[in-house]
């Protein structure tokens, strides 16, 4: 018979030293299992709650730092006054009108009308087309611009004399030649009327009473200045 067993008779009924050593031997495996139990269902969640935010923070596959990144941002209500401030700022300058209408550059009668075909020019010998109109003044007298406009040239011609040419909105080209000296500089600003300079001599047609030698085209081309005169 087995002297093991877990009350021994010879001690009074009491639990030997046998009973202590397997009721320990128990309960340490009880505590073993209970903390292996334990690690493994803190690590289970652990890993589901960064595999949810790891779903949570991938958007068609790319995976995003926060979900500030999904939200466009919304400029401040500073930044929106500032640019509807600055397009309230902004103005539409609107284009000059074509010229379509001349005033006449100086007061007085037109003593020879332009003419395509050619005329006989005494002071130079020959025939060749009157391109302008001659309006006869008294030297010295103001020729103001025949509308507003920009001075593209100023020059001194030994068959016109002083030659001022002003270009205008919409192809039209004024020619202004006999001053005796220009008032303006190329590159200036003029208004209808302002003086571009002091009536004096046109050498080619000296044969003429003292005159304004006034041209005008349109688009490259010489036209009639009487038609524009309003």
């Amino acid at each position: 018979m087995s002297n093991l067993h877990l009350v021994n008779k010879d001690n009074g009924g009491k639990p030997g030293r046998s009973f202590y050593v397997a009721l320990g031997l128990c309960l340490a495996a009880v505590a073993v299992a209970g903390w292996t139990t334990y690690d493994s269902m803190v690590h289970y969640a652990d890993n589901t709650a960064s595999a949810a935010q790891n779903a949570a923070n991938t958007v068609s596959g790319v995976m995003v730092s926060s979900t500030s990144a999904l939200v466009p941002e919304v400029p401040s209500e500073a930044e929106t006054s500032s640019v509807a401030s600055e397009e309230e700022t902004v103005s539409i300058v609107p284009a000059e009108a074509a010229v379509t209408q001349l005033n006449k550059p100086i007061q007085g009668d037109i003593i020879t009308a332009f003419s395509e075909s050619p005329v006989y020019y005494e002071s130079l010998g020959d025939w060749r087309a009157h391109t302008g109109i001659d309006i006869a003044a008294d030297e010295g007298v103001s020729v103001g611009a025949a509308a507003d406009g920009s001075v593209s040239a100023v020059e001194d011609d030994p068959l016109y004399g002083t030659v001022v040419t002003v270009s205008h909105q919409g192809g039209m080209t004024t020619i202004y030649a006999g001053l005796s000296g220009a008032s303006v500089k190329q590159g200036n600003q003029v208004k209808a009327g302002q003086e571009l300079g002091r009536l004096g001599a046109v050498p080619a047609e000296a044969e003429e009473e003292t005159h304004l030698h006034f041209e005008v085209q349109k688009d490259g081309t010489f036209v009639d200045p009487q038609t524009l005169f309003s």
